[in-house]
């Protein structure tokens, strides 16, 4: 236990801090006063999906540690019956811890900030996807393609990029050489994940 509360290490300060205090204000944000029409159930429901996939982690190259989460994920913020992007971020905070984070895998503030990686993530995608809402043709399988490429690759370039950097700082590996390892398995999980994802919605 007393492991399990060491203090934030120095090398990693000055990433935790700023993207767990994004978050935070992101929730906030989202949540007061909280939208008066949303489904309590249909997030609910997300929620469920997002943490059975949490079970089925991925360890790659470099010591990054993957989930196919972000189908469920790309899913809730393309579903228009969540009230986003309050459901898409309660979604990510809620529906992303995995069972090792029940085993005190990893420390806390590594769970904490992972599931400040994906709220913040989530939210940026939300934030793509409510932009081209106002350009894209809905009739135009071309824009609506565009636009649900841009909100995943959004999603995924947020996610990946600080978590490739956390471990970059964690392991004082280079960031290129972390970078390199992941890249083709990341590009490979975003291929498959982010039409999976939209189908699922």
């Amino acid at each position: 236990m007393t492991s399990w509360l060491a203090p934030v290490p120095a090398s990693l300060r000055l990433l935790f801090f700023p993207v767990v205090a994004l978050a935070g204000l992101i929730l906030l944000r989202v949540s007061a006063p909280p939208p008066e029409d949303f489904d309590l159930g249909r997030v609910f429901f997300w929620i469920l999906v997002t943490l059975v996939a949490a079970a089925l982690p991925v360890r790659l190259p470099g010591g990054v540690h993957a989930t196919i989460t972000t189908a469920p994920l790309l899913a809730a913020m393309f579903d228009p019956g969540i009230s986003n992007p309050f459901g898409v971020c309660w979604v990510a905070f809620i529906g992303t811890f995995e069972p090792r984070d029940l085993r005190g895998e990893p420390k806390w503030y590594g769970t904490l900030f992972n599931k400040a990686d994906f709220v913040v993530s989530a939210f940026a995608g939300w934030a793509v996807l409510a932009f081209m809402n106002g350009v894209v043709r809905t009739n135009d399988p071309f824009s609506v393609m565009a636009q649900i490429v841009a909100a995943g690759a959004t999603f995924a370039v947020v996610n990946n990029g600080l978590s490739i950097l956390a471990n970059s700082l964690k392991t004082g590996n280079p960031l290129s050489r972390v970078w390199a390892l992941s890249v083709s398995n990341i590009a490979i999980g975003l291929v498959s994940q982010v039409p999976l994802g939209w189908l699922m919605s």
